[in-house]
């Protein structure tokens, strides 16, 4: 028999989720859907109601009158839940949350043990696994960067040199001889329907991704003279190089399809302040070439970083 509780606040929880937590499929990678987030919070009440009786119990209490005290207890875990949730799939961290914030310093015992409150993310750890750690996540993962090798030429060289090389848009404007301002929209499309189409890869909910129709275009001068001089390379073998790191690398996929990314690191290379990581990719270049006796300096030139940027790798690696 299905416990009251459940039929009760299945309904309220799942108007509750929209309203409040709706944010996160719109500014989270395209692994999260609201979908995942109302499951997630549908587990957390099934468990909560489970364990309400002994809860009550453990306080002197009864069901009778403390239908506020279960929501409070629901509203709190939910958002643990779905918070953690967040912060490991769509893999933005949880700046300034202390575990206060998460949880509203609710905290409760329930028979076996488990603690609703602070440091509560066991569901989440039990029902929900990262999607690269299943057999279907690396498929799936797969799907979307296979998105890529769908891509028109030129749309594919503004998406390396942006996510890739990590240009700022302005010299991606120059490298393909367009005025000022121009790319920027255009990679904003190409990443929308990239985004539509990953989040298609895991929603029963579609959204139709339409087709570019490749028009003819050639590289300019600039742009043959710039992937010979940085990456020794002609287009096919670039094009070829970046679609190897997208299917290799997860974390460009990261980058590419969370709203949240508005800059590269490249573009933040002459600005004080916090930095993005380099790529496990571009790491795994810095390192080859440190083995292979190349200078730092050299390094920053062939890979377009900053000296320092390579430097403090460097150091990194030295020091593990």
């Amino acid at each position: 028999m299905t416990d009251p509780l459940i039929s009760e606040y299945l309904p309220v929880l799942r108007g509750h989720v929209i309203k409040k937590y709706r944010w996160m499929e719109e500014r989270g990678n395209c692994l999260i859907t609201i979908d995942d987030l109302i499951q997630i919070a549908s587990i957390r009440l099934l468990k909560l109601a489970a364990d309400w009786d002994d809860i009550l119990a453990g306080q002197g209490k009864t069901r009778a009158g403390n239908n506020g005290l279960f929501w409070k207890y629901l509203e709190n875990g939910t958002k643990q839940s779905v918070l953690k949730y967040y912060e490991r799939v769509g893999n933005v961290p949880l700046k300034g949350k202390s575990e206060r914030d998460v949880t509203g310093g609710l905290t409760a015992i329930s028979a076996d043990g488990e603690e609703y409150g602070a440091t509560d993310d066991q569901s989440a750890r039990e029902w929900w696994q990262s999607v690269e750690d299943s057999m279907f996540g690396k498929i799936t993962l797969r799907k979307v960067a296979d998105f890529f090798d769908t891509l028109p030429r030129r749309d594919k060289i503004i998406i390396a040199l942006r996510h890739y090389d990590e240009l700022p848009f302005a010299q991606i404007d120059a490298l393909l001889g367009v005025a000022k301002r121009t790319v920027n929209p255009q990679a904003d499309q190409i990443v929308t329907r990239w985004r539509d189409f990953a989040r298609n890869q895991f929603t029963d909910h579609q959204v139709e991704v339409s087709k570019r129709q490749a028009r003819p275009w050639e590289p300019t001068d600039v742009l043959i003279e710039y992937l010979r001089t940085r990456h020794r390379n002609d287009l096919p073998t670039y094009l070829g190089r970046v679609t190897i790191a997208f299917h290799t690398d997860p974390t460009y996929l990261a980058e590419i399809l969370n709203p949240a990314t508005t800059r590269s690191p490249a573009s933040l290379s002459g600005y004080h302040g916090d930095r993005l990581p380099l790529s496990a990719f571009m790491q795994a270049q810095i390192d080859k070439m440190l083995g292979e006796g190349v200078t730092g300096a050299e390094i920053a030139r062939t890979l377009g970083l900053s000296r320092n940027r390579v430097y403090d790798h460097a150091k990194r690696r030295h020091a593990a």
